[in-house]
């Protein structure tokens, strides 16, 4: 999906993101059912993911317009790095969120609606700017330097863009639609489904090709 995206330039590969929430769910099973080499499993990812998110970081800023496709989409991909990730690690977090409320519907209910209005927040209101701001006015000669990192990790990490808070509730920042999908979640019956799932790593990939290739052909 890397390839495709360095191809076409298109900003959807949650298949990073999936497996990102695998492996963070991965080793907090791992604390589940006490294992005792839980914390050698946290500390070994966590150094692995500021390595690599170094190294995707000083790759993306010395890139050339030959590179930079490959330095934010295929790098971070065979890196299994969280940065670029599709919707950033806040979308990870949901998937934690889901992982501890699981086989309680209540729970589930409660969580999932506490994180849609925190995400709705952080993208309806410019709470988020307004903390930038004054950290560039409290903190004399690094606030502004401070201010430009933090932008970037909200970016490339955490999945919120400063620059793309605020907007109509129903054209542009309608993330509180989300809620729609409580319904679904909370039918789910506990069951594995039919046994498909390489179908859907082929459609995902298909019908985002199909797509675009379509968006091509169309004159707007």
């Amino acid at each position: 999906m890397a390839v495709v995206q360095m191809i076409t330039q298109v900003e959807l590969n949650f298949l990073r993101t999936l497996f990102a929430m695998a492996c963070i769910i991965s080793i907090l099973q791992l604390k589940k059912e006490n294992n005792t080499e839980y914390k050698k499993y946290v500390t070994i990812y966590t150094i692995y993911q500021i390595v690599s998110y170094i190294i995707c970081a000083i790759c993306a800023a010395t890139s050339s317009a030959a590179s930079e496709t490959f330095c934010f989409y295929l790098l971070p991909a065979i890196l299994g790095s969280v940065m670029t990730l599709e919707g950033g690690i806040i979308w990870v977090v949901l998937g934690i969120i889901l992982y501890y409320s699981y086989n309680n519907k209540r729970l589930t209910a409660i969580y999932y609606i506490i994180y849609v209005s925190i995400y709705e927040v952080c993208f309806a209101s410019d709470i988020i700017i307004t903390i930038l701001i004054k950290i560039r006015k409290i903190i004399p000669y690094i606030g502004y330097g401070l201010t430009e990192c933090l932008q970037y990790i909200l970016e490339t990490v955490i999945g919120i863009s400063p620059m793309n808070i605020g907007g109509d509730l129903f054209s542009e920042n309608y993330y509180f639609m989300m809620i729609g999908a409580l319904p679904m979640i909370l039918s789910y019956n506990g069951k594995k489904g039919y046994n498909i799932k390489y179908f859907f790593y082929i459609f995902y990939i298909l019908h985002i090709l199909i797509l675009w290739f379509i968006s091509q052909k169309i004159i707007f």
